[in-house]
């Protein structure tokens, strides 16, 4: 899909990064996931992808392990001064990249996308059997 292949090249080109681990990046800074249980609820990505993307970032230096505080059997991520600064830098590219994007479009269309996902994140957790 073009609209991948866009985000790709912006992210490598400005950030040395793959989709993958800008999504990474991205929800551990902004937003409350602090494991990769959270982060894999959110954006429902194969477990193994996933541990392959955190290694991946955690060997670059961008991601470290923090023993839990209320459960040392557990480990949170945290993101290293590099990978915030990357974060910081990048950030307002991606926002201007989906700003460019629906400029394109008009408030009817921008409404019925998000209607769309919606319906389609609450499809997408129904069981096998309900489909």
């Amino acid at each position: 899909m073009r609209l991948n292949a866009q985000a790709i090249r912006i992210l490598k080109r400005n950030a040395g990064l793959t989709l993958t681990q800008w999504r990474v990046i991205a929800l551990l800074a902004g937003t409350d996931c602090k494991n990769s249980s959270d982060i894999e609820r959110q954006i429902g990505m194969d477990k193994g992808q996933l541990s392959r993307t955190i290694r991946g970032l955690t060997d670059a230096g961008y991601v470290k392990f923090k023993t839990d505080a209320k459960d040392h059997r557990k480990s949170n991520l945290k993101l290293t001064a590099k990978a915030q600064k990357i974060y910081d830098q990048t950030l307002p590219l991606m926002r201007n990249r989906q700003r460019s994007l629906f400029a394109h479009l008009d408030e009817t269309e921008i409404k019925a996308i998000y209607s769309a996902l919606e319906k389609l994140e609450r499809a997408a957790q129904l069981s096998e059997d309900e489909l």
